[in-house]
């Protein structure tokens, strides 16, 4: 289990005041996504600059936009991430 996923002993009730908007879980992905330092999943580039308005990182070297979900079984969901986030911590709570 990831160190900054929430412990189990959380109740679902803390899940859904933590994640209370998609701005918040779009961070939150972004961080876990790169927590040992940012690649680039399209030139392997090491460098970037965040477009907060928009949540998404932008490669300095191919000028990529990459989102929270690039790359992973939500990209273009149209279920919202605070539900994926809030089931991954039900199916996590039960092991």
């Amino acid at each position: 289990m990831s160190k900054r996923f929430p412990k189990p002993e959380i109740t679902l009730d803390g899940i859904y005041s933590k994640f209370a908007d998609e701005s918040f879980c779009k961070g939150f992905l972004l961080d876990i996504r790169f927590e040992k330092g940012f690649a680039c999943p399209f030139c392997g580039g090491s460098e970037y600059r965040r477009i907060r308005s928009r949540h998404l990182l932008r490669c300095k070297f191919c000028k990529a936009d990459i989102s929270a979900t690039n790359g992973t079984f939500m990209h273009r969901t149209h279920i919202p991430l605070r539900l994926w986030i809030v089931t991954a911590f039900l199916i996590m709570s039960n092991k």
